[in-house]
């Protein structure tokens, strides 16, 4: 038997979304493993999710979002005590029975590390596992820097440049790259010889055959569409399915600090419905 920290970052409006990581976390794992719920508690948020240990509180230290994520990421890493770790927004939903049991799986079969590309950057390496889920093992801390820092300019905007020469972080040339949270660590893992399995992301749109998650009912569109009508600026979900050998391994929100276009609960009931027939409950 295993012990995995579980670690994820609280903002002001992430205790429920956090809860409904754990929920569906604790109804597909194994029940092999030990799972180790904690949070880090950030920009000065007091409030821990249910079910979780805070173990640090971070408050603003810069005003890019994505710079105050990485200082609390490191600040977990540093309060890890279990040998199996896990790096995850909170706005994720796992989906995959026995998540846990293929996870350990991966990492003890010689990959230093797995997850997801970073999902809020589309014009970014996509095929190395980063933020918002990242799983390792603690014992690579000896070989690499974990280090997410985003790679910013005097004004503390994360620096943009496109590829005009060679291919830079898995983009062809022509393209534009982001300098965004987790750009640095194909680089550092590649350097220290290490191989990584990644997850297939799909940006799923509400038609797209790819979709695993249940279409919206009528009931839920109807509600998705009063949402449009009563916000003139309004964030869009980036709402992402993760896929590990064709299966839907996870599933996630994005922009949850928003006021957002795809409503928490018709998320949540998605995926509810989704894993009543995985799970057959």
């Amino acid at each position: 038997m295993a012990d995995i920290d579980f670690f994820t970052f609280i903002v002001k409006s992430s205790p429920p979304f956090a809860e409904f990581l754990r929920q569906t976390g604790e109804m597909t794992k194994s029940g092999e493993h030990n799972i180790h719920w904690k949070c880090v508690l950030s920009d000065g948020f007091k409030e821990t999710p249910k079910g979780f240990e805070c173990i640090a509180k971070h408050e603003k230290t810069s005003p890019c979002p994505s710079a105050r994520h990485a200082h609390a990421i490191h600040e977990a890493i540093q309060k890890a005590t279990n040998d199996y770790i896990i790096i995850s927004d909170a706005d994720i939903a796992i989906t995959y029975k026995n998540w846990d049991k293929k996870i350990i799986r991966i990492l003890d079969e010689g990959h230093s590390c797995f997850g997801s590309p970073n999902s809020s950057n589309e014009h970014g390496e996509q095929d190395f596992p980063n933020v918002p889920f990242f799983v390792f093992k603690k014992e690579i801390l000896q070989k690499v820097n974990l280090d997410f820092r985003p790679i910013l300019d005097k004004r503390n905007i994360i620096i943009r440049v496109k590829a005009e020469k060679e291919k830079m972080m898995g983009r062809g040339i022509g393209d534009l790259v982001f300098f965004e949270t987790g750009c640095k660590l194909s680089s550092e893992f590649e350097r220290a010889g290490l191989k990584s399995k990644c997850l297939c992301m799909e940006a799923i749109h509400q038609d797209s055959k790819k979709i695993q998650l249940p279409p919206m009912t009528l009931k839920q569109k109807i509600n998705y569409i009063n949402i449009k009508r009563n916000y003139k600026r309004i964030h869009h979900n980036r709402l992402i399915e993760y896929h590990h050998n064709g299966k839907l391994f996870l599933t996630h929100l994005g922009n949850s600090h928003s006021i957002y276009i795809m409503p928490q609960q018709i998320w949540k009931e998605k995926i509810e419905n989704y894993l009543k027939e995985v799970l057959f409950l």
